[in-house]
């Protein structure tokens, strides 16, 4: 893979991974429209890169989760989180292994993703008019999970679906949003290590070179960037913003379709 389309791909990958307009979606209308065949092994790599993104901008939550979960101390708040984590995460595992066939054909599919874009823009719109006064609770954790579970439908986008079942559960922006990135550890994981499977099973996984290394520290050093420019858009009520963004996306995509 040439270079230079390896960095543009990390960079729509590690900005969109975490800004809530899809970065499957975002990958899918560029390989369409640019006429790009990027291999499974690359795109998997691309969302590695983001993983270490997140476990570096959470790197104290998470080794407080740890040390918690290994000293099995029930009434803390951080056991409780990663026991959240591990529960809200049973619905993408689900879907993952039984639906992987079905989900990787919507990503050849330009039509889908334009109506799933617009699905996500209607979310994240709405969330403009949810009030904010709860807690996170374990309930409400599940109810995220299965809102990662249908993102991993190309143009779903899995912070936007995420961060917004908790706000319309009447979760605090700020905490949903730290809650599905946190969510986001396992997702990614499996589906990295899902996609190594298929790859070696079906011998699709072919030599890499140094476009695969660049596209790697691409995607996580942009997206330790997004991941902090959102946390600043959520926490001034703008999230509904990029509803308009993915809507107007949708409607352009569209648009060149039926053109």
């Amino acid at each position: 893979m040439e270079i230079i389309i390896a960095i543009i791909l990390a960079v729509v990958q590690g900005l969109t991974e975490f800004l809530p307009v899809s970065s499957s979606g975002h990958l899918v209308i560029l390989q369409q429209f640019m006429h790009l065949d990027v291999p499974l092994f690359f795109d998997a790599l691309l969302h590695a890169g983001t993983l270490v993104a997140v476990l570096v901008y959470f790197w104290n939550d998470l080794l407080q989760i740890a040390i918690e979960l290994l000293n099995f101390n029930t009434k803390s708040k951080k056991f409780q989180e990663g026991m959240w984590i591990g529960m809200a995460s049973i619905p993408i595992i689900i879907v993952g292994l039984l639906f992987y066939d079905q989900v990787t054909k919507l990503f050849s599919s330009i039509h889908a993703v334009a109506i799933a874009l617009f699905v996500t823009g209607v979310l994240l719109v709405l969330t403009k008019r949810s009030k904010q006064k709860g807690r996170l609770t374990f309930g409400k954790s599940l109810i995220i999970g299965v809102a990662q579970a249908i993102a991993v439908i190309p143009g779903i986008s899995r912070s936007g679906s995420t961060i917004a079942a908790g706000i319309f559960q009447g979760v605090n922006s700020a905490e949903a949003a730290r809650f599905s990135f946190l969510l986001s550890l396992p997702a990614i994981t499996g589906a990295f290590l899902l996609t190594l499977y298929h790859g070696f099973r079906d011998a699709t996984i072919q030599s890499v070179d140094l476009s695969y290394a660049i596209g790697f520290i691409c995607s996580a050093v942009v997206g330790y960037i997004a991941l902090a420019l959102l946390f600043s858009i959520v926490r001034k009520g703008k999230l509904h913003y990029f509803g308009y963004y993915c809507m107007c996306l949708s409607a352009g995509i569209l648009v060149l379709i039926v053109l």
